[in-house]
């Protein structure tokens, strides 16, 4: 790079910035050394001393380095100082402000600094909410802070040839990747940006992220108390604060993932709200690993069993979420998955983060396993923690499977990078693969749910368990009735399904009769209540929405030789304005719009009866996304009319040539075969297919395309197209603007006749006259005076200082003024013009003006002014027998017609089960963690209420022995 000095680059911003980096790296990396000895003092009885501050002040000053990160990221994208990468490669200046933080969290350092951002806040909570468990937990937070941010340092270590340290969101563009642009002193004022990829630009993605990432992070609050706990070797009281913690990830997380879902199924077109995708996998595991915990947690704290399992399943979810980011991360999935970053170079520090909470967790229960509490008896078989047990494991298998199969990729590199010859594993089916065994999770799931609500705590009387086995066998009863009545609704009744309706109703059935007879507390019992029953309801919106899903958007018959046989049966091809019965609609498409990159499509549904009568009405919006450069379609986003009992999902699977991508566009317009013609007002011209007619021209035209401006001369035409061989005509009305000296065409396209009409620019010269054929005579007329023009009367109104005129465009130092002038004749009204007089840099010039009555036009320039007399020296010409001028005309006889679209159009039954039951579900984790924030609060006052304060000791004075 030559040596330039370069003028305009904020480079304090990126001084400040990699400052702020290492003083949170720096910061994290003291918190963790001051934690690790003042919680190994106390491990020894002794007191911490000043490294329990010291750990504190430091994990929080690490903090606030990462939210000024954060803060200063976002200032130089809204300032779009295009001179450093990470701006440039995601904003641009079309970028609405609102999506500045979409585009901040699109790369993956903004990514890291949300992660990074979230631990911070939520260290803060445990140090200042768990005195007793504050040391260490944090201190194993501040650990993770250390990898994380050594991702964001971007320095390169001195080994070999130099092994780089993180990617720093503060490295210059010039720094990235060397260009000739670097070469000149002012390259920033001659950079854009590239801009935030369409697909983001979306509110689910000022929301989805946010959250998603507050759940990821929410994970290591559980596993800092299981490695705490192991740790400090207390494996009893660590249970109940990370059982809060692990219920408020679990819902935090969960609401994530169902963002997620939502966002697929109201924006994108998934056709649906999942689709099995590996990264919505790698987040998923983790939820089930972490609801496996929760229920190991509850079964430690209430019987003694599953200490160790629940150890396990804390720390299996973390990595879990380590492993996930290094799927998503490492570009090991770019092929496989939609929604994975590409690769950065961080494969190496994402495998060391990796394996160093791998092995840590690992190490720490294999030399502590013997000190783990664990009760010597097995649990009874009618015992709820018998039966919770066996849901975790279920709940481990489900991970393992979708973990083995998301991890394909993974194990082809690794056997590549070994030199094992096993073929490429894939799954070539990937949704029917999954189903296939997370069906049988949810039967399972289900039941084990239903049976554990029926039983107690380290099992029951003989008595007692045979009235729950009553109860059980009348509950299975009524679910097996249900199921078998369910399988007769839905499209595939083969038994697996009914198998799972089965479950799913004795999920719910078991959990009311929990909440109707159980006597622990009802917010106790309520949040298990909902969280169960909630999941019971999932499953039936699954089936429902999963088996009685089918297209509306088949019409065989019409559509026959129009789409391949792939499409019919679930598209149908419309016609702008041309309604298409299709099963049980009528459906036409409206027309569309264009606003920056994204069209929008507005399709008009009446629903028809049996007997073909039409009932309501509803319009939906599906729309097509381009990309930044208009080089393709980035996707195609669908739009949903909703119901109580299904939903209406439309969304666009094909588009004209034309509309798919500008270079399409161009190579169309390319081979448009245009024929000039020349017509008079009234004349018509008969081409190979058509018979043209010039109806008349317009001034002030309107087209759908045409936004008027100040300035614009415009003119219009309206003509007449008549096919030869039918009886059939339209008219079409094409534009031409002239705009500070550029000509812009609307061309009018008669879709009906694969036809296109446009007005070339030289209408404006048969319009507005020639100017080399025009015989000027010179006249001077004072205000309020007229001369005579053959049979017209022009007329001197006086003066304007106003100075308007289309083409002018008044500069600094002007003296201009219209000329106000009228034509008239016995016959008509006036005609009025203003030719335009003015004076810039000392120099006169002027720009003409016209007006036409009664087949006569005038063209006046007014050259000059007597200030003396007020007399305006003008140049006239005139032309007559105007309906005879000759307009030229051009017309395509082969654009073929561009106003249709393909549309594939689902009905989803009961699709609002499975969204109520998802929330539900969630809704019972969240009522748990309130319902334990409640009661630690209350234990919290009821030991303050027990100390009661002493009385200062008095003091006694002693006699002196003598």
């Amino acid at each position: 790079m030559p040596d330039v000095s370069y003028v305009g680059e904020h480079l304090a911003a990126g001084a400040l910035g990699r400052a702020l980096v290492t003083l949170s790296f720096v910061a994290a990396l003291v918190s963790l050394a001051a934690g690790f000895i003042a919680t190994q003092r106390t491990r020894r009885q002794l007191l911490p001393g000043h490294w329990s501050q010291l750990s504190g002040f430091s994990f929080g000053l690490q903090g606030v380095g990462v939210v000024g990160i954060i803060a200063l990221l976002l200032t130089m994208m809204t300032q779009q100082w295009y001179e450093y990468q990470y701006v440039q490669a995601h904003v641009n200046d079309e970028l609405p402000f609102k999506y500045v933080f979409t585009a901040f969290w699109e790369g993956q350092e903004g990514s890291f600094l949300l992660w990074l951002m979230w631990h911070s806040v939520l260290g803060l909570v445990v140090w200042f909410s768990n005195k007793r468990w504050r040391l260490p937990v944090v201190t194993v937070i501040a650990a993770v802070q250390v990898v994380l941010l050594s991702m964001l340092l971007g320095v390169y270590l001195p080994f070999g040839e130099g092994f780089k340290v993180g990617s720093s969101p503060f490295l210059l563009l010039r720094e990235a990747i060397n260009a000739p642009i670097f070469s000149q002193a002012d390259y920033v004022s001659l950079i854009e940006g590239k801009g935030l990829n369409p697909l983001l630009q979306n509110y689910w993605m000022l929301i989805h992220p946010p959250t998603l990432f507050l759940g990821f992070a929410s994970t290591v609050v559980p596993f800092a108390f299981a490695i705490a706990a192991l740790w400090t070797r207390n494996h009893k009281t660590w249970l109940r604060p990370a059982l809060r913690w692990s219920l408020f990830s679990a819902g935090i997380l969960g609401v994530g993932i169902l963002m997620g879902g939502a966002w697929a199924y109201e924006a994108l077109n998934f056709g649906g709200y999942w689709a099995w995708d590996p990264v919505e996998n790698s987040s998923l595991v983790p939820w089930l690993l972490l609801v496996a915990g929760i229920h190991t947690n509850l079964v430690a704290r209430a019987t003694g069993h599953s200490v160790r399992s629940t150890y396990i399943f804390y720390a299996l979810t973390f990595i879990g979420i380590i492993y996930s980011s290094f799927l998503t991360r490492s570009g090991i999935l770019g092929e496989t998955s939609v929604h994975a970053f590409t690769e950065m170079g961080l494969e190496v520090q994402l495998t060391f983060l990796l394996l160093a909470f791998t092995l840590l967790p690992l190490a720490l229960l294999i030399r502590h396993w013997n000190s783990i509490p664990a009760k010597q008896e097995e649990e009874q078989t009618l015992s709820r923690e018998f039966w919770m047990f066996l849901g975790s494991l279920v709940l481990l298998f489900s991970a393992g499977m979708i973990t083995a199969s998301t991890s394909l990729p993974v194990f082809n590199k690794l056997a590549d990078f070994a030199g094992l010859d096993i073929g490429h594993l894939t799954i070539n089916e990937p949704i029917a693969h999954y189903n296939r065994y997370q069906l049988w999770v949810g039967v399972f799931m289900g039941l084990f749910t239903g049976v554990a609500q029926y039983l107690r705590w380290r099992g029951s009387s003989a008595v007692r368990a045979r009235q729950q086995l009553v109860r059980l066998g009348v509950g299975f009863g009524v679910s097996l009735v249900l199921g078998v009545l369910t399988s007769q609704l839905l499209a595939d009744s083969a038994y697996q399904f009914t198998v799972l309706s089965v479950a799913a109703y004795f999920a719910i059935l078991s959990n009311l009769d929990y909440l109707i007879t159980s006597r622990v507390s009802l917010w106790q019992r309520l949040g298990s209540f909902s969280a169960h029953v909630g999941f019971g309801l999932l499953l039936l919106g699954v089936l429902f929405s999963g088996l009685n899903k089918h297209h509306i958007s088949k019409n065989t018959f019409a559509m026959d030789g129009l789409l391949s046989e792939e499409q019919i049966g679930k598209n149908v091809l419309l016609v702008k304005g041309l309604p298409m019965v299709i099963n049980g609609y009528e459906v036409t498409y409206a027309g569309d719009t264009l606003q920056g990159n994204r069209r929008d499509f507005t399709i008009r549904y009446r629903e028809l009866s049996k007997t073909g009568t039409l009932g309501e009405a509803f319009e939906l919006e599906p729309y097509a996304l381009y990309t930044n450069d208009f080089s393709k379609v980035a996707s195609m986003n669908p739009d949903t009319r909703h119901y109580w009992d299904h939903d209406v999902f439309t969304h666009i699977t094909g588009l004209p040539p034309a509309s798919q991508s500008a270079e399409q566009a161009k190579a169309f317009e390319d081979s448009l075969k245009f024929e000039t013609i020349q017509l008079a007002l009234g004349d018509a011209y008969t081409t190979e297919r058509h018979r043209v007619e010039l109806l008349a021209l317009n001034d002030a035209p309107t087209h759908p395309d045409y936004e008027p401006q100040a300035g614009d001369v415009a003119l219009g035409a309206k003509v007449r197209i008549e096919r030869i061989d039918f009886d059939t005509a339209a008219i079409a009305e094409p534009v031409v603007v002239l705009r500070e000296n550029l000509v812009y065409s609307y061309p009018a396209q008669v879709n009906a006749f694969s036809t296109r009409v446009q007005l070339p620019e030289s209408v404006f010269t048969a319009r507005l006259g020639n100017e080399d054929r025009l015989d000027y005579q010179t006249i001077e007329l004072r205000p309020e005076e007229s001369f005579k023009l053959g049979d017209l009367i022009l007329h001197h109104h006086g003066y304007d200082p106003k100075a308007a005129h289309p083409a002018y465009r008044a500069e600094e130092g002007d003296v201009a003024v219209n000329a106000k002038l009228s034509l008239s004749s016995a016959h008509s009204t006036n005609a009025e013009f203003a030719p335009l007089y003015f004076i810039r840099d000392n120099q006169p010039a002027n720009l003409k003006d016209q007006a036409e009555i009664e087949d006569t036009r005038v063209h006046a320039r007014f050259v000059s002014i007597d200030p003396s007399t007020g007399a305006a020296t003008l140049q006239v010409a005139t032309e007559t027998n105007l309906a005879a001028t000759p307009y030229p005309i051009e017309i395509a006889e082969n654009a073929s017609r561009a106003d249709w679209v393909v549309l594939e159009a689902t009905v989803f039954p009961g699709i609002n089960l499975f969204w109520v039951g998802s929330i539900l579900m969630l809704l019972g984790l969240f009522i748990s963690f309130g319902f334990r924030l409640r009661r630690k609060a209350q234990v919290v006052q009821r030991k303050r209420r027990q100390v009661q304060p002493i009385a200062p000791a008095q003091r006694v004075r002693k006699p002196i022995p003598a």
